[in-house]
């Protein structure tokens, strides 16, 4: 039996995924050598990311065709905005990073172009690309957490945490929902829509190394 769309796509982008693992920010999770200030800038555009990410959820809701996927896609909708930027809110207090700074925080170019990207796909396209779009981040943040947390972790307490987060067991849930929602979509695909799927998830691929690279070098808009 050929593999799934996920499958498929996942096995195509190995060589993306051993370089985001193992991308100095990554790394520096796991070994806790990551200077406080890339932590606390990616918690800064995360936030951003977060609430753009919502918006693309939204618009995957309203291109879902089945009750059920329209209610997991609502229900993680939900977990984002009440959840997930509840905590990390939290977290970033913890940081000494104010709810007002994070509200003025400007889209550095790697988080508006990643973002940019996922909404054109949400906007102009069906929900398997969308799926195939979200991917890399839904599922890549599991691939990480597990690779940390099979390296023992990390000894630096809000690291440890980032790491506890991503590989528990509603995370997981979550990542495996969308996994199993591109494979899905893609037993129904033609070759055109195939085709977008693969584009957009490679695109998003891409986009995410560059999140990591870009928080690394604190990279941001200019000032003014």
């Amino acid at each position: 039996m050929p593999p799934g769309l996920a499958e498929s796509l996942w096995s195509r982008a190995a060589a993306k995924e051993r370089r985001v693992l193992a991308h100095p920010f990554v790394t520096g999770l796991g070994e806790g050598t990551l200077p406080s200030a890339a932590y606390h800038f990616y918690l800064r555009q995360d936030y951003v990311f977060l609430l753009e990410y919502a918006r693309v959820l939204a618009l995957a809701v309203a291109a879902a065709e089945d009750a059920a996927d329209m209610d997991r896609l609502a229900g993680l909708l939900h977990v984002t905005l009440h959840v997930e930027m509840d905590l990390h809110r939290r977290t970033c207090a913890q940081a000494g990073i104010s709810g007002a700074a994070l509200d003025a925080e400007e889209p550095a170019p790697f988080t508006f172009a990643y973002t940019r990207h996922l909404l054109a796909v949400a906007r102009a396209e069906p929900l398997g690309v969308i799926a195939a779009a979200l991917l890399p981040c839904q599922w890549g943040y599991a691939v990480i957490g597990r690779t940390l947390a099979d390296r023992g972790g990390s000894p630096v307490p809000a690291y440890a945490e980032w790491i506890a987060a991503y590989t528990s067991d509603g995370y997981r849930e979550t990542a495996r929902f969308v996994w199993e929602l591109v494979d899905r979509a893609g037993e129904a695909m033609g070759p055109s829509e195939r085709r977008r799927a693969e584009s957009a998830f490679h695109a998003s691929f891409r986009y995410e190394w560059m999140f990591w690279d870009g928080c690394w070098n604190g990279e941001r808009w200019p000032a003014g």
